[in-house]
């Protein structure tokens, strides 16, 4: 996770080392503000990269994008992980962050449930449980 005050430079940073596409804002209570994708970074390159460094997470941060429970069924995540918008949709109990999902844990609940085969492959069982939690 990062906060709202965590530069960009930082959070392009975060993004290169651990090939996250997506990482929750959070204030210190743990409260979920928003969502920083790696798209955000590149619409804000037109500005230059001089212009990049002194900008600050809260500024290009999401916060009107989907959200789910833990108790969300993953047949529920579906149609909104295939909005080309969404790369990543935070679990929330309440304000506080617990989780978030990305496109990968999803293709791997899927995967998961056909390796099953015949035995409970049933993917709108499984729940959108914090597997992908925030770093």
């Amino acid at each position: 996770t990062i906060g709202p005050d965590t530069p960009l430079a930082k959070v392009a940073a975060i993004f290169a080392r651990h090939r996250f596409a997506a990482l929750p804002v959070v204030n210190v209570a743990g409260d979920y503000l928003g969502t920083v994708c790696q798209v955000h970074l590149l619409r804000h390159q037109g500005e230059g990269m001089r212009r990049l460094l002194p900008r600050r997470a809260g500024a290009v941060m999401e916060t009107d994008t989907p959200r789910v429970t833990p108790g969300t069924p993953l047949a529920a995540l579906l149609p909104l992980m295939a909005l080309p918008e969404v790369e990543a949709v935070p679990v929330l109990e309440g304000r506080r962050l617990v989780g978030i999902v990305t496109r990968t844990d999803v293709i791997a609940a899927l995967g998961r449930a056909a390796a099953r085969g015949g035995r409970d492959a049933d993917p709108a069982k499984e729940k959108a449980a914090p597997e992908g939690t925030a770093p």
